[in-house]
């Protein structure tokens, strides 16, 4: 009785443990497919966040590029001077931007102005002569008739040359500006990136073990695929798709961002429109976007079919045992885990929107010295412009003519320092220049300068000479006195506008009707003596 009471409650105990077992693997299963779908929408946000910067400098380029002097010239002078400048312009811009591999503009009749290619490491300026009207014919139809300011983001797609796939394959991504002046029909600017490389940071980033990344056209087509005979088949004639292959899931994602689940694995997808986020753009991918997915194929769990007449069952049986005990605080340490994961992630979306805080600065640096018509006038809006993003309490502009360096403006200047001219060789302005490198003072003497206010004075903190220059042009100087030593951002913002504010400069003083008259205060009088 006792033996056949025992094997009762034996038998019953293993059953019940292999149910325990089964159910915990499920769970644990269950577990591991949402943590996998957790993961999968942090990579989706870490993708779409790079993917629309890349949309956003792209844009910001291109509206730069055309706000410069020479694509104005242009506008109403279509000499070989002008069109060599805008050459040389964006000759430039392919150098400073590597991504970029054409740049390409359009008169109001549809035919290419200028020309330049990127081939390996090398820059190509096309001749006239050999400037097909068909290339890029259907970003100039449709940029034309935008409005000014207004970008046209084309699909992306593989680069076609004389109406036939380019080899080997490279996916552009292609915009475009029109360039008008009132009661003439519009130019058009274009510019074609490397694709390339920002598909396949953004893979890396929904990568993950256990995973697919794909990214899906408005159509339906892979533009990536795990498996690369699937990857643009609108243009290769692959004949597959998404929408082809599972017709329900593509009906699914055409609306929010979310997870689906259906007989092939688990889907987190995230449509990618750019238009609400980057303003004044048109075009498909404006109008219709991208779709990023991460696909997780269904794993069939194993579930035990020998209970009683296994002997590892018993260790099974313990071990689950104790993993009934651990799973309370496994969850714990992953709902902790999520936590990290959520602050990991806080953190770097506030580093991105500092990124772009940062990026919206320069650019309106940029539009404010474009306003400047005299060196003077020069000076004093850059300087007031640096003073909003830096802790700038004293300023000025040093201009070099090769053998003298004359202050041309100052800022927050007191009425008893007079302005000096210094000669090439002399003193810590001459040096930095020389040397094209920074050059910081600190602990300044208590008499080396007072900056002034309503309330009181006080001496500046730290003094910052910084070189301008263009290539082998050396421009000038900035001298800038500041409160406190300058912030990460503070110290990637100047670092970002050095570029812009040494083009703007050299543009200017090419201009034969620029006013070179200096200002009469600058802050240089002590350290220099």
């Amino acid at each position: 009785m006792l033996s056949a009471r025992w094997l009762r409650w034996h038998l019953l105990a293993a059953i019940l443990m292999s149910l325990a077992w089964a159910g915990a693997l499920l769970l644990q299963q269950q577990h591991r497919e949402q943590q996998g779908i957790d993961q999968d929408q942090q990579a989706l946000d870490r993708a779409e966040s790079q993917l629309l910067d890349r949309f956003a400098d792209m844009v910001n380029d291109l509206r730069f590029v055309a706000s410069a002097h020479e694509l104005h010239r242009v506008l109403t002078d279509r000499s070989d001077s002008a069109v060599d400048g805008v050459t040389a312009l964006f000759e430039a811009l392919l150098r400073d931007k590597p991504g970029y591999i054409s740049a390409r503009l359009f008169d109001d009749e549809g035919r290419m102005l200028a020309r330049v290619d990127r081939r390996g490491d090398q820059l190509r300026r096309l001749p006239p002569a050999t400037l097909a009207r068909s290339d890029g014919q259907d970003l100039f139809d449709a940029a034309r008739v935008l409005q000014p300011r207004m970008v046209y983001l084309a699909r992306l797609a593989l680069e076609v040359d004389n109406g036939t796939l380019a080899l080997p394959h490279r996916p552009l991504l292609r915009a475009a500006v029109p360039l008008r002046i009132p009661g003439r029909p519009a130019m058009v600017l274009v510019l074609d990136r490397d694709a390339a490389p920002l598909l396949d940071g953004v893979v890396r980033q929904m990568n993950s073990p256990g995973a697919q990344a794909m990214i899906v056209d408005d159509l339906g087509y892979w533009l990536h695929h795990p498996e690369a005979s699937q990857r643009w088949g609108a243009q290769l004639g692959a004949g597959t798709s998404l929408a082809r292959r599972y017709p329900e899931t593509w009906v699914a994602i055409q609306g929010a961002r979310g997870e689906r689940r259906d007989d092939s694995g688990t889907w987190s997808y995230r449509p990618l429109r750019p238009a609400p986020t980057i303003s004044g753009i048109a075009g498909p991918i404006a109008a219709h976007g991208l779709w990023l997915l991460v696909h997780r194929p269904k794993q069939v769990l194993w579930l035990p079919q020998r209970v009683v007449d296994d002997p590892r069952f018993w260790i099974v049986q313990l071990l689950m045992l104790i993993f009934s005990g651990l799973l309370a605080q496994q969850r714990s340490r992953h709902h902790h885990w999520r936590r990290q994961q959520q602050q990991a992630l806080q953190q770097v979306e506030a580093g991105a929107q500092a990124q772009r805080d940062m990026r919206e600065r320069v650019y309106r640096l940029g539009l404010s010295l474009q306003t400047a018509t005299t060196l003077h006038r020069f000076g004093e809006v850059l300087l007031s412009e640096l003073a909003r993003v830096l802790p700038l309490s004293v300023g000025a502009l040093y201009l070099s003519d090769g053998r003298w360096l004359r202050a041309i403006a100052g800022y927050g200047l007191p009425d008893d320092v007079t302005l000096r001219q210094f000669k090439s060789g002399e003193g810590l302005l001459s040096e930095a220049l020389a040397s094209q490198q920074r050059i910081t003072l600190a602990k300044l003497p208590p008499d080396y300068l007072e900056v002034r206010s309503a309330l009181g004075q006080a001496p500046p903190s730290q003094l910052l000479l910084v070189p301008l220059w263009l290539r082998a042009d050396k421009l000038g100087v900035l001298e800038l006195g500041l409160t406190q030593p300058l912030s990460v951002i503070a110290e990637q913002t100047l670092r970002q506008c050095l570029p812009l504010i040494a083009l703007h400069l050299a543009n200017l003083r090419q201009r034969p009707d620029t006013d070179e008259t200096p200002s009469d205060k600058t802050p240089t009088a002590a350290v220099q003596a």
